[in-house]
């Protein structure tokens, strides 16, 4: 979508991590977006491109958080990184009404995981989140992930649970903040 000559990115720190400006500056709303990666890998690297294309299409700015991943920061760690980023953009003058979350796999688990801490924290909620087929059952109870795994190019089935043990390491799979269809 993009060329390797893509115009530089701003970048910034919000609570140790390091997360990247992408899309029109100018522009009216403001994107928070949560990558994928199964709780243990992903970053900047791996979704700079498609966050700026995306920010691009929307004309909206678009903050890409490097949250903190598991094993080395299991669970709440990138639940605490989303708070502090949202915390942070309003900090900087974001409203909630011009500010939007999205993220894609993990990611999209981890927006939904972020929408309920805002709520059981009494903040204000952003305007909408969208979700790019989001993992929000870790209890791995549905069907889909079997049924379709080899029309899957990014899913190893076999690989979930090494990556759920070291996301949320003896913790209730069914709580809310971890599967969120609970």
């Amino acid at each position: 979508l993009l060329s390797q000559s893509a115009p530089p990115h701003a970048t910034t720190e919000i609570n140790g991590n390091y997360a990247e400006w992408l899309g029109n500056p100018e522009a009216e709303y403001t994107l928070l977006y949560l990558h994928g990666g199964g709780y243990i890998m992903g970053g900047p690297d791996t979704h700079r491109n498609m966050v700026r294309a995306l920010a691009r299409y929307a004309n909206v700015r678009a903050l890409l958080l490097d949250y903190r991943l598991a094993p080395e920061n299991p669970f709440p760690a990138a639940i605490e990184d989303a708070e502090a980023a949202y915390d942070w953009l309003l900090e900087q003058g974001v409203t909630p009404e011009k500010m939007f979350v999205a993220g894609d796999s993990a990611g999209g688990g981890l927006s939904l995981a972020l929408m309920q801490t805002l709520r059981e924290h009494g903040k204000a909620q952003p305007k909408a989140v969208a979700l790019l087929s989001p993992w929000t059952d870790l209890t791995i109870s549905g069907r889909s992930h079997k049924e379709r795994a080899e029309r899957d190019p990014m899913i190893d089935v076999e690989r979930m649970p090494q990556a759920i043990d070291w996301y949320c390491p003896n913790q209730d799979k069914k709580n809310p903040l971890i599967s969120p269809v609970f």
